[in-house]
């Protein structure tokens, strides 16, 4: 299904609605591995079809009779797992997911004045005779003061989200930390090779040549990541049910989670203090994903311009091995800083990942005829 996943859409519609969840969280992940490279634009709405709300279902239930079922709404209630890899700039933006992720009930209405007697006491103190001898102002109804519209979770009993592999215009860690702020259940996210955390977008993708430094920000020149240990702060405090954290393929940035700086007076600053809170809010985090991962590949070596029958044999390029070495120092360092913050505290299992030559490889073809390879 995921390898015709287009077709499927497009035939099957909201039906898709109707499979159990379980298949639906697995045709997710299938999606994000089979579907990669090709766009979804026009096909996916949202997380429409495999997940409707109410009012979808209304309006489908109008033009398909025996469709509108509660029971296809209400058993997203119980969805825990959503894996949108390479989703994001493909076929889903935050601000759609961010909507996606909540429910905005209907503000109450106060009491209609129909419902309200037309007499009025001339004063306050005048009591008119009733039926059971009461005061009219006491048999009058209190029209009620509407309630501000509070927003509640689509799904409150998500644990797992995977956003990893945006394309790099999509990735906007402000929207990002908006998202998060509305899912307190989460306790395993993915953010697999995403960007700089940067307030402004567009400075994130600025880079200075050279052979090593040709894929390094600014700030990783200059070693001042106090912006980006700020957004990871702030991640950890909206994320601090999290137990498990996907950093993989975010190696030049790393730094940032070890950051400290210095005080007005040129001292080192105290760890828990700054950048993200390891023994505040992320104290329950048991395992942390910082490995190398799969960088892109010069296009002489690049599995889409290869032959099938060729395996793409990334490590031989010297260049990316300089990368690849570059990251790998990375998160070793990060590894030796949070153990001596844990230290004493909750062991937390740090994975730098595999190396290249113990990955295999599989060769795909997408629907749109382009060879593709996937990693396992």
């Amino acid at each position: 299904m995921a390898f015709n996943w287009c077709w499927h859409v497009e035939y099957d519609g909201p039906f898709l609605s109707q499979l159990p969840n379980y298949l639906k969280e697995l045709l997710l992940s299938y999606v994000a591995v089979y579907t990669r490279g090709s766009s979804l634009r026009g096909y996916m709405k949202g997380l429409k079809p495999l997940f409707l709300t109410r009012q979808d279902q209304d309006q489908i239930g109008k033009e398909n009779p025996g469709f509108n079922e509660s029971r296809v709404v209400d058993a997203d209630f119980k969805i825990e797992r959503l894996d949108l890899g390479n989703a994001l700039g493909n076929w889903i933006t935050l601000k759609q997911l961010t909507n996606e992720m909540t429910i905005s009930p209907d503000p109450a209405m106060g009491v209609p004045s129909d419902e309200i007697e037309d007499f009025v006491p001339a004063s306050w103190d005048e009591a008119a005779p009733t039926g059971r001898g009461e005061a009219m102002l006491d048999h009058l109804p209190t029209p009620s003061i509407p309630k501000a519209v509070t927003q509640t979770p689509r799904f409150p009993e998500l644990r797992a989200l995977s956003l990893a592999h945006p394309t790099p215009n999509a990735a906007s860690w402000n929207s990002l930390l908006n998202l998060v702020a509305h899912l307190p259940t989460l306790t395993h996210l993915s953010l697999a090779h995403w960007p700089m955390p940067c307030r402004n977008p567009r400075y994130v993708t600025t880079r200075i040549r050279g052979q090593v430094a040709r894929f390094l920000t600014p700030d990783a020149l200059d070693n001042n990541w106090a912006e980006a240990a700020s957004i990871l702060r702030q991640l950890s405090r909206s994320t601090y049910c999290l137990k498990w954290l996907d950093l993989e393929g975010c190696g030049e940035w790393l730094p940032a989670l070890t950051w400290v700086g210095k005080d007005p007076d040129g001292f080192p600053q105290n760890p828990d203090t700054v950048g993200p809170e390891w023994n505040g809010s992320w104290r329950d985090v048991e395992w942390l994903g910082i490995g190398p991962g799969f960088l892109d590949m010069p296009k002489s070596h690049d599995s889409s311009h290869a032959p099938s029958h060729e395996a793409p044999a990334p490590h031989k390029s010297s260049s990316y091995s300089t990368i690849h070495a570059y990251h790998l120092q990375n998160a070793c360092d990060v590894m030796r800083h949070i153990r001596q913050v844990r230290k004493g505290r909750k062991w937390l299992e740090i994975e730098l990942g595999l190396g290249l030559e113990d990955v295999e490889i599989e060769m795909i073809k997408s629907v749109d005829g382009q060879e593709l390879s996937v990693y396992f």
